[in-house]
Formats: C-alpha cells, structure tokens, sequence
C-alpha cells in the first residue's frame, strides 16, 4: 500500500503527482491511498464519489478522509516520521516506510519503492514521484478517472461549439498572471503584448485558414489588446478552462503543469515558451502520446519566413 498526503502546489501540480501514483498502483498491482486531493475532488467523476471503478485507489484511509487542519503538517518530513515512528510500534509484523522525493523527480520503478508499496505501508513524501515509462500505457485509465463531472462538460462543449463554429482552427492561449509575478522571480509573469506576438506567429502558420485564440488566464484580460485576431474567452472557472483547453487545436503558452495537463488530456500539442522566443511548428509538443497533430495534418507555412 501507498499512502501520499502532499497537497502542495495547485491543480496541474496535484493531477500530475495523482496520475502518476495511479499508474504505478496500476502496474504493479498495489493498493493506492492519496489522502491529499480532497481540495480538487468534488470536480472529478471518480473522485467526487470516491469510486474508481474497481481500481486500486482510495482518497480514503479506513472509509475515513483526513481531516482538512491536519494537512499543513504534512509539508513537513517531521510530521512523517512520527507517523512512520508511531505505526511501526503500533505493528511489528509489517512496517510502515517512509520515502522522499528529495525535491527532484523520483521514478517510481525504483525497485525499493516498488518493495515496500507491495510488501509494506509506503508513505511518499513529495510532489515529483513520476512513472514517465509507463504512463502512456494507462493514459486511458488516467483520461477516463479524471473526467470532470457533466455540469462543467456541457460548459465547455457549449463554449467549444461557439469557437468552432467561427474559425478553422481553434489555438488554445494560457495567459498565467496571478501568482506567476513572483514565481522564479516573474520570469514567465508576460505581457498581452508577448501574448500577442506569439499569437500572431501562429496565425502566419496556417495561411488560408481562419485562426480564433481561447484565452484563458487567472485575471481579467484586456481583449482590446487582441483587436485584429479572432478571439474568444474561456469561462473564467478553473476547472472548465484547463478543459477548454484541451479541446483546442494547440496550446500555448509559459511552462505550466497546468496547460501540460490540458495538452495530455487532449492529446493536443503544446508550446510551453519563453519571453523571447521565436516560436516554430517544432516546438509544439505532445505529453504522453503520439497522436497525429493539426501540424502533421495540414500545410503548415515555414517558420523562417516569418
């Protein structure tokens, strides 16, 4: 068994670090007890229910949730191994382990965490625990327990329908203020006018083409910045846009696990930029898949011509 209490960090962070537990549960066959989502799992089908569908997975330790106050503690490796202390006292037959990610991506293939989550009660510590190897192989699974619940899809179908009906090709724009003014020093903290920059790029990519941007961002957008390009903007609810998102075309926008999880759950390729980068139809990746993209199914116009 696994139990992961980290709730650090905000949505694409805790779906990142759910997802990959879940895969590794999944692959070698071990009960998983993330008793770190609760803030996010009213959203979700599975979650809000607490039924995953006869997977190995739990939000709840004994049909019990954690209480909410006790979840600042568990920043703290202190508090784990009082836990780890605590449980092994309370049992000598089968141990309770603690393991950190020490603030780097751990692989959960690691043979001694894969021992002790079949063997043992594993506690993790962290936010970085990653199974890159094997998560396109459940990525279905992931797809399908994470699907929020209808009243947010029919928002965002309502919202995609009235995009598509009035462009060829939708590109999804990730416009991350807020909290990224101070976030390594406000490096990705960008103006609408590099927003805009890039987003005229991506116009001269599909010539012939009518292109609408979905603008999705965590404060209020100046539209009059975008006067010229087909715009539209996202609902403004947390949950409906990093879903809106991964119905677009592409995505752009500074590195986030929150556009990362939009282009995974789409299958929508995506460009994390920098400032002063001259974006390229190169630097649209896919996450987790190899699925054709709106780049290797229509003439796209070269790069150095712009």
């Amino acid at each position: 068994m696994v139990i992961t209490v980290n709730n650090s960090g905000q949505l694409g962070n805790r779906l990142f670090l759910f997802a990959h537990h879940i895969v590794n549960a999944l692959e070698y066959n071990y009960q998983l007890i993330n008793l770190g989502f609760n803030d996010y799992a009213p959203y979700f089908v599975s979650t809000s229910e607490n039924d995953f569908k006869g997977y190995p997975v739990s939000l709840h330790l004994h049909g019990k949730k954690l209480p909410k106050q006790t979840l600042p503690f568990f920043k703290y490796k202190f508090t784990y191994r009082l836990l780890e202390f605590y449980s092994n006292l309370q049992s000598k037959s089968k141990k309770w382990v603690i393991i950190s990610d020490e603030g780097k991506d751990y692989d959960l293939n690691n043979p001694e965490f894969v021992k002790y989550a079949t063997t043992s009660t594993l506690i993790s510590h962290g936010w970085l625990f990653r199974n890159k190897q094997k998560f396109s192989t459940h990525s279905d699974s992931i797809r399908k327990i994470f699907t929020p619940l209808p009243g947010y899809t029919n928002n965002i179908n309502t919202l995609i329908d009235e995009c598509r009906n009035n462009c060829d090709i939708l590109v999804g724009v990730h416009i991350r203020k807020g909290d990224y003014a101070n976030f390594k020093e406000g490096i990705y903290f960008f103006t609408n006018e590099t927003y805009l920059e890039k987003m005229n790029t991506i116009v001269n990519f599909f010539k012939g083409k009518k292109v609408g941007f979905l603008l999705c961002s965590n404060e209020t957008v100046d539209m009059s910045v975008f006067q010229g390009l087909t715009t539209f903007i996202a609902n403004g609810q947390f949950i409906e846009d990093i879903y809106s998102l991964a119905q677009c075309d592409c995505i752009i926008g500074p590195p986030s696990t929150y556009s990362k999880w939009s282009s995974f759950y789409g299958e929508v390729p995506l460009c994390s930029f920098t400032k002063d980068q001259q974006i390229t139809p190169n630097d649209f990746e896919l996450i987790y898949s190899t699925k054709p993209t709106i780049f290797s199914k229509i003439s796209v116009s070269s790069a150095s011509s712009l």
